[in-house]
C-alpha cells in the first residue's frame, strides 16, 4: 500500500491507479491501515549471488522506505515526531531468517539496517539446532516488543487524548 502511495501522489482523477511493489507480508496497524513493518521471503537460499536473493534484497529497502514516508506525513513532518519513528522488516529464505529495520539520521537522510546475524534453522533436531531455534525466537521477540513500543509511540503522536487506553491493553 505505502508504494501505491508514492506512486499514485501525483495522479490525476482520470488516470487508473497503479499498483505499488508486491511484498510477501505486510504488518500494519489495524486501526489506522498504517504498514509498520515488511516480510519478504523465498523458497530457498543458494548463495548471496542469487537472483532471487539479489531481488529481494533490494526490494525492501525501497519498500521500507515508502512505508516510513507515509508515517512522516501523517505526523505532519514534525521533527521531534518523525525522529523518533522506525519501521522493520523480515528476510526470510529456505531456512535462512534475517532481521532489518529503517529509521530517519536526520534531514531526508534514512539509515537502513540489516543485523548482521542471520539465523539458520536447521530442519534436523540437534542440541545446537535447538539453541538457534530459541536465539531466533529471542530476536522475533525483541523486534516484536520494538515494534510494539514504536507503535505506542506513533500512535500517542496521532491520538494523544486517546493513549491511555494503548497502556491498558499492556
Amino acid at each position: 500500500m505505502a508504494s501505491a502511495n508514492r506512486k499514485n501522489r501525483t495522479r490525476l482523477t482520470d488516470e487508473r491507479k497503479q499498483t505499488g511493489r508486491k511484498i510477501d507480508g505486510i504488518i500494519y496497524i489495524i486501526d489506522r491501515l498504517l504498514e509498520i513493518g515488511a516480510i519478504e521471503a523465498a523458497r530457498s537460499f543458494m548463495g548471496v549471488s542469487d537472483r532471487k536473493y539479489l531481488l529481494e534484497k533490494f526490494k525492501m529497502p525501497k519498500t521500507l522506505r515508502d512505508m516510513l514516508a507515509d508515517m512522516i506525513r501523517d505526523v505532519d513532518y514534525e521533527e521531534e515526531k518523525v525522529n523518533k519513528l522506525q519501521v522493520f522488516g523480515i528476510l526470510h529464505f529456505g531456512l535462512r531468517v534475517q532481521a532489518t529495520r529503517m529509521w530517519r539520521a536526520g534531514g531526508s537522510i534514512t539509515i537502513f539496517y540489516k543485523d548482521p546475524k542471520v539465523y539458520y534453522l536447521s530442519n534436523k533436531f540437534s542440541v545446537e539446532g535447538v539453541k538457534t531455534f530459541l536465539r531466533f525466537l529471542a530476536m522475533i521477540y525483541q523486534y516484536k516488543v520494538k515494534c510494539y513500543l514504536y507503535t505506542l509511540v506513533y500512535l500517542s503522536f496521532s491520538f494523544p487524548n486517546h493513549s491511555y487506553r494503548l497502556y491498558r491493553s499492556l
